[in-house]
C-alpha cells in the first residue's frame, strides 16, 4: 500500500461535506465531535468521539456534523482486487487503542517533498495502521455475533420456561426470539451444548417430577399439563432424561 495524502481539518455543526468520492482509501478518524455519514442506499453511520470511519475507493459518502469537532484524514491508495481490503465503508464506533491513534494523528499532518526512502516509511506506517484498524474491526465484529448469540439464547430459555406447557413446535420459540429454526438450533447448541428439543423436555420433566411427588394427578394429566402430547411418549422422554419411569420416580421419591 501507498501513503498518498494526510490532513487535519476542523468541522463544523450543520455544514454538509457533500456526497463526494476518492480514488484512494481513506482513514478518518474523529478524536472530538459526532455526526452522520451517509452512503447511497440510505446508509447511515453515527459516530460519536475516538471513532473511526474507513470509506473504499470509489465509494461515494458524505458528512454531517452534529458536534464540531476535528477530523484526521490518512489516504492511502491500495493493490487491486486485494481480498483483505474492505469494499465498501466500516465503522469502528471506538478506537481504544492510542498507539494506532496516535500514528493517525502524525500521519494526517501530511508532508511534502519527501525523499523516496521517506516515502517508503510512510507507506509501511500507513499499511501498518490500516492492517490495525481491519483487525481491531473483525475483533469488534466477533464480540458483536457471540453477543448477540448469547441475547437470543436467553431469549429463547426464558420463552421456554415460560411458555412450556404450551409451546407445540419450536418454530414457535424461533419466531418469538426473531430468528430462523437453523440459526436459532445451531447458536443453542453452540452455546448450551445441547439442542432446544432437550432444553425443552428438560423444562417440562422438571415440572413432571415436582407433580409426581407433590401430587396424585394421574399420568396422563401431568403428561398432559406439562405439553407433552401423551402419556406414553412423556413417559419415554422422562425415562431417556432421569434413567428412570416416573412411576417408580413417584414411589421412590414420595
Amino acid at each position: 500500500m501507498m501513503f498518498v495524502h494526510g490532513m487535519r481539518h476542523p468541522v463544523e455543526v450543520g455544514r454538509p461535506s457533500g456526497l463526494h468520492s476518492h480514488k484512494t482509501l481513506e482513514i478518518v478518524y474523529h478524536p472530538v465531535g459526532g455526526g452522520v455519514v451517509h452512503h447511497p442506499g440510505n446508509r447511515e453511520i453515527h459516530f460519536e468521539a475516538d471513532s473511526i470511519t474507513i470509506h473504499a475507493p470509489g465509494e461515494p459518502h458524505d458528512q454531517v456534523m452534529k458536534d464540531s469537532g476535528d477530523d484526521m484524514c490518512v489516504q492511502l491508495t491500495t493493490p487491486q482486487n486485494c481480498p483483505t481490503l474492505p469494499s465498501s465503508g466500516l465503522f469502528i464506533p471506538r478506537l481504544n487503542d492510542s498507539v494506532v491513534a496516535a500514528e493517525i494523528q502524525s500521519l494526517s499532518r501530511g508532508c511534502t517533498q519527501i525523499s523516496p526512502v521517506e516515502q517508503a516509511i510512510l507507506n509501511l506506517r500507513g499499511t501498518a495502521v490500516l492492517m490495525n484498524l481491519l483487525q481491531i474491526f473483525v475483533s469488534q465484529e466477533r464480540t458483536t455475533d457471540v453477543e448477540s448469540a448469547q441475547s437470543h439464547v436467553s431469549k429463547a430459555e426464558r420463552f421456554m420456561r415460560d411458555r412450556f406447557a404450551s409451546i407445540r413446535t419450536l418454530g414457535e420459540v424461533c419466531d418469538h426470539v426473531g430468528v430462523s429454526h437453523d440459526h436459532l438450533r445451531h447458536i443453542f447448541k453452540r452455546t448450551r451444548g445441547k439442542t432446544l428439543i432437550r432444553y425443552l423436555n428438560e423444562v417440562r420433566i422438571e415440572r413432571a417430577k415436582a407433580m409426581l411427588v407433590h401430587s396424585r394427578l394421574p399420568m396422563k394429566e401431568i403428561s398432559t399439563i406439562c405439553g407433552f402430547r401423551d402419556e406414553y411418549y412423556f413417559s419415554s422422554v422422562f425415562r431417556m432424561i432421569t434413567q428412570t419411569p416416573p412411576g417408580q420416580y413417584r414411589i421412590k421419591n414420595r
